[in-house]
């Protein structure tokens, strides 16, 4: 493998062992939601909602 290909590996992997604790923050944050009566598309769709008027 090139120097390149191998810097490239190293930082997807190191991307993903990072985002690892997110996903399970926003797992807890929809269930905690849902107990309380705020369902997960009722949270998507006010995001969306938001994200609508803004450009990139």
């Amino acid at each position: 493998m090139q120097k390149g290909t191998v810097s490239m590996l190293n930082q997807l992997i190191i991307t993903a062992v990072l985002m690892i604790p997110f996903i399970g923050c926003s797992k807890a944050y929809y269930g905690a939601m849902e107990k309380v009566g705020i369902h997960k598309r009722d949270i998507l769709v006010d995001l969306g909602g938001r994200c609508q008027g803004r450009s990139i």
